[in-house]
C-alpha cells in the first residue's frame, strides 16, 4: 500500500477547494430542502477544516446557523444540525429541558419513510442501496418518568464488509429526524457506491515533502474560510 502523501494547506489551496465543493453543498441543501440561504456564500461559513491528503478534495465545512457538512471523494457524505440535537448532548439529564421537549408527531414508521424520500430527492433508489428493509438500529423517541417527551430518533442501516468482494456493497447509512418539527438533523449516506471523481482545483497543490525540501515551513490543516473564497 501507498503511503499516504500530505499537501500543505495554504491560503491559496483553502480557497480552492472550498471553491470546488461549495457549488455541491449547495445542491445538497437545495435537494433536501434544508432551511438554508441558497447558494451559501462565503458570509455563512463558519469555520472549515481542509483535507489535507493528496488527492482528497475534501473538507468539513460549519456554517454560520450550525449546519454541518462534510464532502469527501467527490461529493456531500454528511449532514447534521449542532444546535438543539439531543444525539450530541453529553449531559441529557441536565438540558434536555432545555430544549429538546416537545410532542412525538410522528411514528417511527413514518420517520424511516421520510429518511428514504430524502433518499430519493438526493437521486438514489432506495432498493438498490437496500434501504428498503428495516433499519438495522433504531432508538428514541423518549418518554421520561416526569410525562415529558423528547421527540427526537435516531437509526441507522449498518452493512459491514466480509470479503474484498463486498467492499463495494457495504454500506452505512445514518439518519436523525426531529419528531416533532418531522424534519431531519443529521443524514449520513456512507459507502463506495457514492464515490465519484473529485471536482477540478485552480491550484497545483504543495507537497509537504516538497515544501520541507524548499525550505518552506508547514501549515495548519485546519483553517477558517479565506478572505477571498470564490463561488461559481
Amino acid at each position: 500500500m501507498p503511503l499516504v502523501q500530505y499537501v500543505i494547506v495554504t491560503a491559496a489551496y483553502s480557497n480552492a477547494v472550498l471553491s470546488a465543493i461549495m457549488p455541491h453543498i449547495s445542491d445538497y441543501a437545495k435537494q433536501l430542502d434544508l432551511p438554508i440561504p441558497l447558494p451559501i456564500t462565503q458570509s455563512q461559513i463558519s469555520h472549515a477544516g481542509i483535507d489535507n491528503r493528496l488527492g482528497r478534495v475534501g473538507a468539513g465545512i460549519w456554517l454560520t446557523n450550525n449546519y454541518w457538512f462534510m464532502f469527501s471523494f467527490g461529493t456531500v457524505i454528511s449532514f447534521r444540525l449542532n444546535t438543539n440535537n439531543p444525539f450530541l448532548e453529553q449531559n441529557p439529564t441536565g438540558n434536555w429541558s432545555k430544549y429538546a421537549y416537545g410532542e412525538i408527531n410522528m411514528t417511527k414508521g413514518e420517520a424511516i419513510q421520510l429518511a428514504r424520500d430524502s433518499i430519493e430527492k438526493l437521486g438514489y433508489n432506495v432498493k438498490e442501496l437496500n434501504a428498503d428493509v428495516p433499519p438495522t438500529t433504531f432508538t428514541g423517541p423518549y418518554t421520561l418518568p416526569n410525562g415529558h417527551q423528547v421527540p427526537y430518533c435516531e437509526f441507522t442501516w449498518d452493512v459491514k464488509a466480509h470479503s474484498k468482494e463486498t467492499v463495494k456493497t457495504a454500506h452505512y447509512y445514518e439518519f436523525q429526524v426531529d419528531m416533532d418539527r418531522k424534519h431531519l438533523i443529521a443524514m449520513s449516506l456512507i459507502g463506495e457506491r457514492f464515490w465519484t471523481t473529485n471536482p477540478p482545483l485552480s491550484v497545483k497543490p504543495i507537497l509537504v515533502e516538497d515544501a520541507i525540501n524548499g525550505g518552506q515551513s508547514r501549515m495548519h490543516t485546519n483553517t477558517n474560510a479565506p478572505a477571498e473564497l470564490t463561488h461559481h
